[in-house]
């Protein structure tokens, strides 16, 4: 079988069937890994909140730390109520951990 014993028509469908078909695939595959990516990003929008509480955390026991060593350093005479607003703050963030 040749080309030219092909009817024109079918031919014509030939020619404008395979393109199409082929870029119907490729659209489908591009949307494909485009909503693979957004689901990816949801996934590190929620794990870089998640990093940012813990920052806070670890900042709140941070001072925490180092308020209870200057007062433990001062046998307690100095820094009571600064320790205790740092120990509360700390507890805060524990919980919003």
């Amino acid at each position: 079988m040749r080309i030219t014993d092909v009817s024109i028509n079918r031919r014509l469908w030939i020619a404008v069937v395979l393109p199409l078909a082929a870029m119907g695939y490729l659209a489908f595959t591009q949307i494909a890994s485009m909503w693979n990516d957004y689901r990816h990003m949801q996934q590190i929008v929620t794990i870089s909140d998640n990093i940012a509480i813990v920052g806070d955390m670890v900042h709140a026991l941070q001072v925490e730390r180092g308020l209870s060593a200057g007062f433990i350093n001062s046998r307690g005479a100095n820094g009571r109520t600064d320790l205790d607003t740092a120990r509360r703050a700390a507890e805060a963030s524990l919980q919003r951990f």
